[in-house]
């Protein structure tokens, strides 16, 4: 039987506390995992996954801070978007469970070249 992964991006772009769903478009996801002793668990900045990367299809536009006719101009525009909060689930069994792999905030989005 095969293992079926699923995802779950979530990103408040408004910063209101109501994430939108954007899992549709992740196309990658990577992090670093570092764990800290338990002695410097207070003072050390790192929890389970220290740092993330996502590629997410921008197709269409809607990750550019320059499209003024893109769904996400208002909240990203002119930097709007740094340190907006955002978590990462993952399901190994077809969606019965998820689990938070990443909680954090993103960086100003940035346009990179098309992929396949």
């Amino acid at each position: 039987m095969a293992r079926t992964i699923l995802w779950d991006l979530r990103i408040d772009w408004s910063f209101d506390g109501t994430y939108t769903e954007e899992s549709t478009r992740l196309v990658s996801a990577n992090g670093t995992m570092r764990l800290a002793s338990p002695e410097s668990g207070i003072s050390s900045p790192r929890g389970t996954v220290d740092q993330m990367t996502l590629t997410l299809n921008n197709a269409d536009g809607r990750y550019s801070p320059l499209n003024t006719g893109g769904a996400l101009y208002s909240d990203i525009q002119l930097g709007g978007a740094y340190h907006a909060p955002m978590y990462l689930r993952v399901s190994v069994d077809g969606g019965s469970n998820y689990y938070r792999v990443f909680t954090g905030v993103i960086k100003i989005p940035r346009e990179g070249p098309p992929y396949p």
